[in-house]
């Protein structure tokens, strides 16, 4: 996100960026306005060259690098450097409030999948059972929506804690327990997350799928889950398991990104696709 940037020199000839930005402060979940509560404003520093080797120093301990690139085609190729990156994107989801009946009848919601990293390293830590973050290392990332139910203008829906081993999140935009029947579905989508140390807040927004779920002739009653997906919807899933790494059938404690990806045959995932390592 924009702001006032200077670029200095320290006194042993290291590169320095300080960034000054302006920020809303925290704003209610399920409908509350970004700034409501007010503006504040947060002073980041980094040291150049971005992309030195070796584990940053705000990395949690026990995170492995991710890779150091990867090709998502909604995004194009995703290069990981020495500042926070937050990556995102939006597909739909198999289940509906309706479990399976409701799957049945096509209702099928917007979902937004990502990973917040920081120089290769995913930025996550522990948090409590209402997805707050209990350590320094945790991360939030804060979806605001545009003219959805909420209302005009931009309404925060929640906040998202990211996850091991690579700081990924989801979140599937459809009514929740809090949300007063409404699901916060609009024309845009809005991802803010503060980076790990003294590093600058990042912003992404995205638009709902230009993809349908299903192909012509897509019959949730008769096609097993996996088969008559339409293009868009196939990569989203694959690019998804890029992003979650190797291991990305595992479950994920606090909320399951990776339940629609155990449901699928290997088949889906290869020849035609090789999950990064």
């Amino acid at each position: 996100m924009p702001g006032l940037r200077c670029d200095a020199e320290d006194v042993d000839g290291t590169r320095r960026t300080w960034l000054v930005q302006k920020v809303t402060k925290k704003a209610e979940d399920f409908g509350g306005s970004p700034g409501e509560m007010g503006m504040t404003i947060y002073v980041s520093t980094w040291t150049s060259p971005a992309d030195a080797p070796g584990r940053p120093t705000w990395a949690h301990a026990g995170a492995p690098p991710t890779v150091t690139t990867f090709d998502l085609p909604p995004l194009g190729t995703q290069t990981f450097d020495g500042l926070p990156k937050l990556t995102a994107y939006t597909r739909w989801s198999k289940f509906s409030p309706g479990g399976y009946s409701g799957y049945l009848k096509g209702q099928h919601f917007e979902t937004i999948f990502g990973s917040f990293t920081y120089s290769g390293y995913g930025v996550y830590g522990p948090g409590n059972r209402f997805g707050a973050p209990t350590t320094s290392f945790g991360r939030n990332v804060y979806i605001d929506t545009l003219d959805s139910d909420y209302g005009p203008g931009w309404h925060r829906i929640m906040g998202v804690l990211t996850q091991p081993p690579n700081g990924t999140f989801c979140y599937e935009v459809a009514k929740k327990g809090g949300s007063n029947g409404k699901t916060g579905a609009g024309r845009s989508y809005r991802l803010t997350a503060i980076g790990p140390g003294l590093t600058p807040v990042v912003q992404v927004t995205l638009k709902p799928p230009a993809f349908t779920f299903g192909a012509p002739g897509y019959d949730p009653k008769t096609m097993p889950w996996g088969t008559g997906f339409s293009d868009g919807q196939t990569q989203a899933l694959r690019d998804q398991a890029a992003q979650m790494g190797s291991d990305f059938r595992r479950k994920v404690k606090g909320t399951d990104c990776a339940q629609t990806l155990r449901q699928l045959p290997d088949s889906f995932f290869t020849p035609a696709f090789t999950v990064a390592p």
